[in-house]
């Protein structure tokens, strides 16, 4: 199981973080961390290279994107792969990103 994460200002106020590989209970503390060191307003998780994301995964990473709302941090998706997007819509982690958002 192996997870590449390449983080990228992308300008003063914004990140993108690209996330190859498999995100799991191995594996996520090094996404986690990634976002972390992020310095910017809006983090955007590129997630095309993602092939596996587990139960474990998608809660820590939706723990970690509610307490970065709390500092006034936004987190989104791009590029999910359509396996992953429908995965992560039966769980219903968009309408909680959405709530959370506001919208």
């Amino acid at each position: 199981m192996s997870l590449s994460v390449q983080v990228t200002q992308a300008s003063p106020q914004s990140a993108v973080v690209k996330v190859e590989g498999e995100v799991d209970i191995f594996t996520v503390d090094h996404l986690l961390a990634a976002i972390e060191k992020c310095n910017a307003k809006t983090i955007v998780l590129n997630c095309e290279g993602l092939v596996f994301i587990d139960s474990t995964g998608i809660g820590l990473l939706l723990r970690k994107m509610v307490e970065l709302k709390e500092q006034g941090i936004n987190v989104t998706f791009d590029s999910v792969p359509e396996p992953i997007d429908a995965i992560l819509d039966e769980m219903g982690i968009y309408e909680i990103l959405d709530e959370l958002n506001g919208r």
